[in-house]
C-alpha cells in the first residue's frame, strides 16, 4: 500500500510580503504589487514593471536576492520542530538560479550554485536534486518528492522553489513579446501578456508515519500528481490542452474519496497559456469550477509557481473560498463559469494546482485537506 504524503510545513515569500496568509489576504482584496523595476535599466519606451519583493525585507546592497530570500524563509522555520533535520532529502525547483553568477570562473550552472549555497546554509553533507523544467519546475519537484515518499524510498523531504526577476529573464520574455505593456489579466478577454515577479517557497513533505512519530501537525496531503508533455512546440502549448487534461485526470484518478473544490491555474495572462488551460478544464468540467491564478497579483514567478500555489491551496481550503481573479474585467470565452472578480465558495476538500512549461510540459498536483 502506498504511503500517504503529508504536508507538515509550508511558507512563502512574495511581492506581497512574508507568509501565505499575507499573500492570500492581499489576493482576496484584489490588489496587485507591480512597480517600476530598479534592478536593471530597460531600453523600452515603456518602463519595465514587475512584482518584486518588498524593499524593506532586504538591504539596498543585497546582490544575491534569490539566495537571500530562501535563507529568509529557512530562518522562519520554528526551532525544535526538526523539519530541516539532516536526514530529509533536498529537492529544488530552480530555473535561472543565482543568475548574477552566470560568468563564474568554474562555469557552474547558476541553479547549482544557489542549491549548494542553501545546502551549506543547512549544514548538509548529502546531495540534492534540482528540477529545472521552466515554469513547471515547482510542481514537478513536488511530484518527484511525493513519489519517493509514496514508494517508501524516503520518509521526509524539503522542497524549495525560487525565482527572482532579472534582466536575463525580462529580456527573454520580452523578446518573444510575452510581456504586457498594460495590465496582466489572466483568463480575461483582453489578456495580452504576462508580468514577472519574485517569489520563494518551502514545503516540507513527510510520510504519515514520520509525521505521527514526530508529532508534526498534518496540514494537508498530496492527493495525486500528473505529469505529461505534448511536444507541440518549443514555447507554445497545444491549444487543445489534451495533455493538460490528461495530467488533471491522473490526479483525479488518484484522489480516491476526495471531492474537487477548485483549481489554482497557471494563468499567466498570455492568450496561448490561458486558452490552453480553459480548453483542458472545459473538457473535464463542462459546468465550470472555481478557478483563479495568483499571477495577476504577484506576477509570473516561474519555478516558484508550484510552491506558492500549493501554499495558497492549503489556505483556500482552510478559508473555504477561492480568491478573486485579480484584474479580471470580462472572462474570456469559455471561462465564464470558472473565474470571478469576487471570491468563490468552495464545497470540496481538494484543490488542483496547475503548472505549464516550455516544451509542452504539464504538471498538476492535488492538495487535499487533512
Amino acid at each position: 500500500m502506498a504511503e500517504k504524503v503529508c504536508i507538515v510545513y509550508h511558507d512563502i515569500l512574495t511581492a506581497y510580503g512574508h507568509g501565505t496568509a499575507c499573500c492570500m489576504d492581499t489576493l482576496f482584496q484584489n490588489r496587485t504589487k507591480f512597480r517600476k523595476m530598479t534592478r536593471f535599466h530597460s531600453d523600452g519606451e515603456i518602463p519595465a514593471v514587475a512584482a518584486c519583493f518588498p524593499e524593506e525585507l532586504f538591504s539596498g546592497d543585497t546582490q544575491y536576492i534569490a539566495e537571500t530570500s530562501v535563507k529568509y524563509l529557512l530562518d522562519q522555520v520554528p526551532a525544535g520542530k526538526e523539519y530541516l533535520s539532516g536526514n530529509a532529502a533536498l529537492f529544488f525547483a530552480l530555473t535561472q538560479g543565482e543568475i548574477h553568477k552566470l560568468d563564474n570562473p568554474e562555469k557552474i550552472w547558476t541553479a547549482q550554485i544557489l542549491a549548494k549555497e542553501i545546502q551549506k546554509y543547512l549544514n548538509r553533507d548529502s546531495g540534492f536534486r534540482i528540477f529545472s523544467a521552466s515554469c513547471a519546475s515547482g510542481n514537478i519537484a513536488l511530484a518527484r518528492a511525493a513519489a519517493e515518499i509514496e514508494a517508501a524510498r524516503m520518509d521526509h523531504a524539503i522542497v524549495i522553489g525560487c525565482d527572482v526577476v532579472s534582466e536575463f529573464t525580462y529580456a527573454g520574455f520580452s523578446s518573444v513579446h510575452a510581456i504586457t505593456q498594460t495590465v496582466c489579466r489572466p483568463y480575461d478577454i483582453s489578456h495580452n501578456g504576462l508580468l514577472l515577479g519574485d517569489a520563494a517557497g518551502i514545503i516540507v513533505l513527510a510520510s504519515e508515519k514520520k509525521a505521527r512519530q514526530n508529532n508534526w501537525k498534518i496540514l494537508a496531503t498530496v492527493s495525486g500528481y500528473g505529469l505529461t508533455t505534448d511536444s507541440y512546440h518549443a514555447a507554445a502549448p497545444d491549444p487543445e490542452g489534451i495533455q493538460m487534461k490528461n495530467a488533471i485526470k491522473k490526479v483525479l484518478k488518484k484522489n480516491s474519496g476526495g471531492k474537487l473544490a477548485g483549481v489554482i491555474g497557471h494563468g499567466t495572462g498570455t492568450a496561448l497559456n490561458d486558452n490552453m488551460e480553459i480548453a483542458a478544464l472545459t473538457k473535464i468540467f463542462p459546468q465550470g469550477i472555481p478557478l483563479a491564478s495568483v499571477k495577476g497579483g504577484i506576477g509570473h514567478i516561474l519555478a516558484a509557481s508550484g510552491l506558492v500555489q500549493a501554499s495558497c491551496a492549503i489556505e483556500c481550503l482552510e478559508r473555504g473560498k477561492m480568491f478573486p481573479q485579480t484584474s479580471l474585467q470580462t472572462p474570456q470565452e469559455g471561462a465564464e463559469n470558472f473565474v470571478s472578480e469576487e471570491a468563490q465558495s468552495l464545497s470540496g476538500d481538494t484543490i488542483l494546482s496547475l503548472n505549464a512549461g516550455f516544451g509542452g510540459l504539464n504538471a498538476v498536483i492535488g492538495i487535499r485537506r487533512a
